[in-house]
Protein backbone atom coordinates (compact mmCIF):
# COMPACT_ATOMS: atom_id res chain seq x y z
CA UNK A 1 0.00 0.00 0.00
CA UNK A 2 1.55 3.59 -0.87
CA UNK A 3 1.40 6.24 1.69
CA UNK A 4 0.99 9.82 0.96
CA UNK A 5 3.51 11.63 0.13
CA UNK A 6 3.76 15.58 1.43
CA UNK A 7 5.57 18.34 -0.18
CA UNK A 8 9.26 19.12 0.37
CA UNK A 9 10.82 22.18 1.66
CA UNK A 10 11.98 23.03 -1.41
CA UNK A 11 8.93 22.58 -3.35
CA UNK A 12 7.10 25.07 -0.81
CA UNK A 13 9.72 27.24 -0.96
CA UNK A 14 9.59 27.05 -4.95
CA UNK A 15 5.70 27.79 -4.15
CA UNK A 16 6.54 30.99 -2.00
CA UNK A 17 8.78 32.03 -4.78
CA UNK A 18 6.31 32.05 -7.41
CA UNK A 19 3.78 33.92 -5.12
CA UNK A 20 5.80 36.16 -4.20
CA UNK A 21 6.89 37.19 -8.18
CA UNK A 22 3.53 36.81 -8.85
CA UNK A 23 2.73 39.49 -6.17
CA UNK A 24 5.34 42.36 -7.11
CA UNK A 25 4.09 41.99 -10.98
CA UNK A 26 0.21 42.18 -10.15
CA UNK A 27 0.11 44.71 -7.29
CA UNK A 28 1.83 47.82 -8.85
CA UNK A 29 -1.24 47.44 -11.50
CA UNK A 30 -3.38 47.36 -9.56
CA UNK A 31 -2.21 50.65 -7.88
CA UNK A 32 -2.21 51.92 -10.94
CA UNK A 33 -6.15 50.87 -12.47
CA UNK A 34 -6.77 51.83 -8.81
CA UNK A 35 -5.42 55.73 -9.13
CA UNK A 36 -6.57 55.52 -13.06
CA UNK A 37 -10.29 54.81 -11.33
CA UNK A 38 -9.94 57.79 -8.56
CA UNK A 39 -8.23 60.12 -11.77
CA UNK A 40 -11.97 59.14 -13.74
CA UNK A 41 -13.72 60.38 -10.50
CA UNK A 42 -11.44 63.17 -9.91
CA UNK A 43 -12.07 64.49 -13.46
CA UNK A 44 -16.14 63.82 -12.94
CA UNK A 45 -15.92 66.25 -10.07
CA UNK A 46 -14.32 68.87 -11.74
CA UNK A 47 -16.45 68.81 -14.36
CA UNK A 48 -19.93 69.12 -11.88
CA UNK A 49 -18.11 72.35 -11.03
CA UNK A 50 -17.06 73.83 -13.93
CA UNK A 51 -21.08 73.00 -15.26
CA UNK A 52 -21.86 74.44 -11.84
CA UNK A 53 -20.23 77.84 -12.70
CA UNK A 54 -21.94 77.89 -16.07
CA UNK A 55 -25.41 77.49 -14.85
CA UNK A 56 -24.09 80.31 -11.70
CA UNK A 57 -22.97 82.58 -14.73
CA UNK A 58 -26.48 81.97 -16.52
CA UNK A 59 -28.30 82.84 -13.38
CA UNK A 60 -26.22 86.15 -12.83
CA UNK A 61 -25.40 88.40 -15.97
CA UNK A 62 -22.90 85.78 -17.83
CA UNK A 63 -20.03 87.05 -14.30
CA UNK A 64 -17.66 84.20 -13.49
CA UNK A 65 -18.28 83.91 -10.06
CA UNK A 66 -17.73 86.90 -7.48
CA UNK A 67 -15.22 88.25 -5.43
CA UNK A 68 -14.54 90.70 -2.41
CA UNK A 69 -12.09 92.20 -0.14
CA UNK A 70 -8.61 93.43 -1.14
CA UNK A 71 -7.54 89.95 -1.39
CA UNK A 72 -9.71 87.98 -3.92
CA UNK A 73 -11.75 85.85 -2.37
CA UNK A 74 -14.98 83.32 -3.51
CA UNK A 75 -16.71 81.30 -1.70
CA UNK A 76 -16.90 78.41 -3.84
CA UNK A 77 -19.04 75.98 -1.90
CA UNK A 78 -21.93 78.51 -0.72
CA UNK A 79 -21.82 79.62 -4.43
CA UNK A 80 -22.07 76.80 -6.38
CA UNK A 81 -23.03 73.68 -3.95
CA UNK A 82 -26.89 74.67 -4.47
CA UNK A 83 -25.98 73.69 -8.31
CA UNK A 84 -24.45 70.83 -7.89
CA UNK A 85 -26.42 69.48 -4.96
CA UNK A 86 -22.92 66.82 -3.66
CA UNK A 87 -20.57 68.37 -1.27
CA UNK A 88 -18.35 64.90 -2.06
CA UNK A 89 -17.67 67.19 -5.06
CA UNK A 90 -15.06 69.09 -3.24
CA UNK A 91 -12.91 66.29 -2.15
CA UNK A 92 -10.33 64.32 -3.88
CA UNK A 93 -10.32 60.97 -3.87
CA UNK A 94 -6.50 61.05 -3.95
CA UNK A 95 -6.29 64.45 -2.42
CA UNK A 96 -5.18 64.72 1.54
CA UNK A 97 -8.06 65.92 2.75
CA UNK A 98 -10.94 63.72 4.03
CA UNK A 99 -13.03 66.97 5.19
CA UNK A 100 -13.92 69.97 2.92
CA UNK A 101 -11.13 72.55 4.31
CA UNK A 102 -14.29 75.12 3.88
CA UNK A 103 -16.18 73.12 5.99
CA UNK A 104 -14.13 71.79 8.68
CA UNK A 105 -13.16 75.37 9.86
CA UNK A 106 -8.97 74.87 8.60
CA UNK A 107 -9.01 77.82 6.98
CA UNK A 108 -11.63 81.16 5.63
CA UNK A 109 -14.71 79.62 4.74
CA UNK A 110 -14.52 80.34 1.22
CA UNK A 111 -12.00 77.91 -0.07
CA UNK A 112 -11.73 73.70 -0.67
CA UNK A 113 -8.84 71.98 -2.80
CA UNK A 114 -9.97 73.95 -5.88
CA UNK A 115 -8.20 76.99 -6.71
CA UNK A 116 -9.99 79.36 -8.89
CA UNK A 117 -8.28 82.16 -11.11
CA UNK A 118 -8.41 85.13 -9.93
CA UNK A 119 -7.92 86.68 -13.19
CA UNK A 120 -11.33 84.91 -13.96
CA UNK A 121 -13.50 86.12 -10.63
CA UNK A 122 -16.04 88.66 -10.51
CA UNK A 123 -14.82 89.31 -14.69
CA UNK A 124 -17.74 88.74 -17.61
CA UNK A 125 -17.92 85.92 -19.10
CA UNK A 126 -16.38 87.78 -22.60
CA UNK A 127 -13.64 88.37 -21.50
CA UNK A 128 -12.47 84.78 -22.27
CA UNK A 129 -11.68 84.56 -26.20
CA UNK A 130 -11.70 81.00 -25.96
CA UNK A 131 -13.56 79.14 -23.19
CA UNK A 132 -12.69 76.20 -24.23
CA UNK A 133 -9.52 75.80 -23.96
CA UNK A 134 -9.27 78.63 -20.89
CA UNK A 135 -8.13 77.12 -17.16
CA UNK A 136 -10.93 78.34 -14.53
CA UNK A 137 -9.91 75.95 -11.74
CA UNK A 138 -7.27 73.54 -10.80
CA UNK A 139 -6.76 70.90 -7.95
CA UNK A 140 -4.14 72.29 -5.15
CA UNK A 141 -2.04 69.89 -3.03
CA UNK A 142 -2.95 72.86 -0.42
CA UNK A 143 -6.09 73.84 1.01
CA UNK A 144 -7.05 77.66 1.54
CA UNK A 145 -5.27 78.80 -2.01
CA UNK A 146 -6.18 80.86 -4.71
CA UNK A 147 -4.15 80.48 -8.46
CA UNK A 148 -2.51 83.80 -8.74
CA UNK A 149 -2.98 86.06 -11.68
CA UNK A 150 -1.42 89.46 -12.65
CA UNK A 151 -0.53 91.69 -15.39
CA UNK A 152 1.59 90.44 -18.25
CA UNK A 153 1.48 86.76 -16.27
CA UNK A 154 -0.40 83.84 -16.08
CA UNK A 155 -2.74 81.75 -13.65
CA UNK A 156 -0.32 79.85 -11.45
CA UNK A 157 3.03 81.54 -12.11
CA UNK A 158 3.09 82.78 -8.70
CA UNK A 159 2.17 79.12 -7.35
CA UNK A 160 2.81 76.56 -9.45
CA UNK A 161 4.49 74.71 -6.69
CA UNK A 162 0.92 74.10 -5.29
CA UNK A 163 -0.60 73.03 -8.26
CA UNK A 164 -2.07 68.72 -7.34
CA UNK A 165 0.26 66.01 -8.63
CA UNK A 166 -2.53 63.31 -7.25
CA UNK A 167 -3.58 61.51 -10.04
CA UNK A 168 -0.30 60.25 -11.69
CA UNK A 169 1.57 62.87 -11.72
CA UNK A 170 -1.35 65.15 -12.66
CA UNK A 171 -4.40 66.97 -11.92
CA UNK A 172 -7.32 68.14 -13.30
CA UNK A 173 -8.40 71.27 -14.29
CA UNK A 174 -12.10 72.72 -15.05
CA UNK A 175 -12.74 75.22 -18.06
CA UNK A 176 -14.85 78.20 -18.45
CA UNK A 177 -16.58 76.24 -20.90
CA UNK A 178 -17.66 73.45 -18.74
CA UNK A 179 -15.30 70.62 -19.63
CA UNK A 180 -12.35 69.11 -17.37
CA UNK A 181 -9.48 67.76 -18.25
CA UNK A 182 -6.34 66.03 -16.71
CA UNK A 183 -3.21 67.51 -17.23
CA UNK A 184 0.44 66.76 -16.41
CA UNK A 185 1.92 68.94 -13.46
CA UNK A 186 4.66 70.56 -16.36
CA UNK A 187 1.83 71.14 -18.94
CA UNK A 188 0.11 74.10 -16.65
CA UNK A 189 2.76 76.37 -17.51
CA UNK A 190 1.19 77.25 -20.49
CA UNK A 191 0.07 80.61 -21.46
CA UNK A 192 -2.10 79.69 -23.72
CA UNK A 193 -4.28 77.80 -21.01
CA UNK A 194 -4.85 80.99 -18.80
CA UNK A 195 -6.82 84.04 -18.83
CA UNK A 196 -3.35 86.80 -18.38
CA UNK A 197 -5.57 89.63 -17.30
CA UNK A 198 -8.28 91.20 -15.59
CA UNK A 199 -10.04 92.66 -18.50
Amino acid sequence: MRTKKGFTLIELLVVIAIIAILAAILFPVFAKAREKARQTACLSNGKQISLAMTMYMADYDQIIGTWFGTVPQFDQVKTLTPYIKNTQVWLCPSGPYRDIPAMAGTCRPNHTIYAFDVALLGMPETIVKNPGSCILMAESDRACNYILSCDGCHGYSDTIATIGTFHNGGCTAGFVDGHSKWYKKEAFDNKSLWQITRG
